[in-house]
């Protein structure tokens, strides 16, 4: 495929000539769009690991999940983490931060009760 600017041009199965913005100029407009440097770093890192299991984002994709990012959590270090959480079990998505140290605590509890 050429690349003319921020365009890129092809053709789809049918031998049509397509002319579309380049996916990687749009991700990279949404990751620069977000002002935290820790949760940008995390961005671009679920966008990696997306590549990496061979199932990359779209745009659209990517502000969905950021959708969803606002509405686990409103600051931008437990979007980092929620982010980071994903990227450590390969998930496609985004979930709400699992709840380590309530499982621990409970279970030092059980030991000190028996």
């Amino acid at each position: 495929m050429d690349r003319i600017g921020k365009y890129r041009i092809g053709k789809d199965s049918l031998g049509k000539v397509r002319i579309g913005k380049a996916k990687k100029d749009g991700l990279k407009a949404l990751v620069d769009g977000v002002s935290d440097p820790e949760l940008k770093e995390a961005l671009n890192d679920f966008i990696k690991m997306r590549k990496e299991i061979k199932k990359p984002l779209t745009e659209r994709a990517l502000k969905i999940v950021l959708n969803k990012l606002d509405g686990l959590a409103a600051d931008p270090h437990t979007q980092s983490l929620i982010l980071l959480q994903s990227v450590e079990h390969c998930w496609q998505t985004v979930y709400a931060l699992k709840k380590e140290e309530q499982k621990t605590k409970s279970i030092i509890d059980e030991w000190e009760n028996a």
